[in-house]
């Protein structure tokens, strides 16, 4: 997420559920990375969801990190500026197993994701890539997938994968994958 130049980079993090993902990330960046981290819940719902939610918050707080409640990842019309380098979007999740409906999310995310930074990347587990349609979804938007690479959970050290408390089927969760889109130019 940083180049290699040490050039600023701004990041938007998006679907965060209790923010630890946002809290690695904030921690093992370098300070050339403008994290930005959002989550849909809005704050009360978030503690109330997430019982560490607090403390994940309070030492977010002390890094350069923005955070945002209450912002669908779907509808980034405030961040239509392309202010941003690059757009990510960790294990979303709508709650339900309905691979049409994932494909939607994908859709949506990637069209907005398109005007807020040139990068956008998902990280998806298992086979939900191929269920989701996600290449279809993004190239419905002019993305294209440049790369794919392992998502290590263990590389972020305060990072903790959570599933939605009403979805019972399990999932393949042992392949996760980060996958990274790029405008086409044009």
């Amino acid at each position: 997420m940083a180049d290699a130049a040490g050039a600023r980079r701004r990041v938007l993090l998006l679907g965060e559920g209790d923010f630890t993902f946002a809290l690695s990330l904030a921690l093992a960046l370098p300070p050339t990375v403008e994290l930005t981290a959002t989550g849909f819940d809005a704050l009360p719902a978030l503690r109330e969801k997430y019982r560490d939610a607090p403390a994940t918050l309070a030492r977010l707080a002390a890094t350069r990190t923005t955070v945002l409640h209450g912002v669908d990842a779907t509808a980034l019309g405030a961040f239509a500026d392309g202010g941003f380098d690059e757009c990510v979007l960790t294990h979303p999740h709508l709650g339900v197993e309905s691979a049409t409906a994932h494909h939607r999310l994908l859709c949506h995310y990637f069209a907005a994701a398109r005007g807020a930074a040139p990068v956008a990347r998902v990280t998806l587990a298992g086979d939900q890539a191929a269920r989701w349609r996600c290449d279809a979804a993004a190239a419905r938007s002019g993305l294209e997938r440049r790369a794919s690479a392992p998502f290590i959970d263990a590389a972020f050290a305060r990072y903790v994968r959570r599933r939605p408390a009403q979805v019972s089927k399990a999932i393949d969760e042992t392949r996760p994958k980060i996958f990274n889109w790029m405008l086409i130019p044009e």
